[in-house]
């Protein structure tokens, strides 16, 4: 990051190209890090199972 302040990335889990709803009940925070994995990462469908287990809030669409 140029100015090194810390930054989050706003995640949609169903993607909203693909009809997901642009909710809290639908979005998640996360650091860089997370955010990339979550796209990237061999095991991002365990990463997404994990968040709907922690996060009450999140719905399956």
């Amino acid at each position: 990051m140029a100015n090194d302040c810390p930054y989050i990335e706003v995640h949609h889990i169903k993607y909203l190209a693909n009809g997901g709803f642009d909710t809290a009940k639908n979005t998640v925070v996360l650091c860089s890090s997370c955010y990339r994995a979550l796209h990237y990462a061999m095991n991002k469908d365990t990463f997404v199972e994990d968040l709907y287990q922690r996060i009450v809030r999140l719905v399956r669409e």
